[in-house]
């Protein structure tokens, strides 16, 4: 199934996303991310029958499936091709068994078709990282037994990122944690919906342009030993999002001013299997 929020007659809601339209799921959780905690799911048949006549997808105004704050668990330099670019920009060194793990504090996540408020007055240097998405589907204690079972779905995620914070303050946070700096969407799929899901296309395009092109299959940690690294000693709860790394392509590899975000840009991010993730930049 594809999950997703949105709004419809100026009312929050979350669904499903069928060939027909869009089904509203009545359930007393307020939110999608409710909904998926708790575990109750219903059936498409149930989902179908409760909703009646489907929405139009065309109708709806799309949210980030999961709008309340959450702190996103991410990988850094998870595609050699992004390493190798961002350790000539940023003048760092990059190990082949390193991975880099950090916390994304996420505040007004963006969906599909909303604006991204970039903060050019705190760093000029507003970039994008198209990656894949993971919401955990189990909660997991240290040392749990992983494989795709505890997988609930995959989304798109841009982790915007303010360049100069990330240098400045060494540690990632504070430049990946700007209000609106997470976009999320269009919907959580889940993995029925993949002929393969551990290998699909993954791209970025800045006003039509593509930028970013690469596969999921590169990733330098796949995704279940991602889950692995993290579960070493951390529990992981059910409806936590991972984000898993870009490829390369990302404004602060190509050294030109002019590759970073301003007003008046577009960004779009595509997964093969979950679809298009689009912001404008204000």
């Amino acid at each position: 199934m594809k999950y997703l929020s949105y709004t419809y007659e100026d009312k929050k809601r979350y669904g499903i996303l069928c060939k027909e339209g869009v089904y509203e799921i009545h359930s007393s959780e307020p939110d999608l991310y409710g909904y998926i905690l708790n575990g109750d799911m219903q059936t498409v048949d149930q989902i179908m029958d409760a909703a009646g006549r489907p929405v139009p997808f065309s109708s709806v105004k799309l949210l980030s499936p999961f709008t309340r704050d959450m702190n996103m668990l991410c990988v850094g330099l998870n595609y050699w091709s992004h390493a190798d670019e961002f350790s000539r920009s940023m003048q760092t060194s990059v190990q082949n068994d390193e991975s880099i793990y950090f916390i994304k504090r996420v505040h007004d996540c963006i969906g599909d078709g909303q604006n991204l408020r970039s903060r050019l007055d705190l760093d000029p240097q507003c970039d994008y990282e198209a990656e894949l998405g993971v919401i955990l589907g189990k909660e997991l204690p240290p040392g749990s037994d992983i494989d795709e079972s505890v997988i609930f779905g995959f989304t798109i995620i841009n982790d915007y990122t303010s360049r100069l914070f990330q240098k400045r303050y060494k540690q990632w946070s504070l430049g990946k944690s700007i209000d609106t700096y997470c976009a999320m969407g269009p919907v959580i799929a889940t993995l029925d919906e993949f002929k393969d899901p551990f290998d699909l296309y993954i791209r970025g395009y800045k006003n039509g342009t593509i930028v970013q092109d690469s596969r999921t299959s590169l990733l330098r940690r796949g995704i279940l030993d991602i889950i692995r690294d993290l579960n070493q000693g951390m529990t992981l709860h059910r409806c936590d999002v991972i984000a898993t790394g870009t490829p390369a392509g990302v404004a602060v590899g190509k050294n030109d001013p002019a590759a970073f975000l301003k007003p008046g840009d577009v960004f779009r991010c595509e997964i093969e299997g979950i679809g298009r993730l689009l912001n404008h930049v204000v």
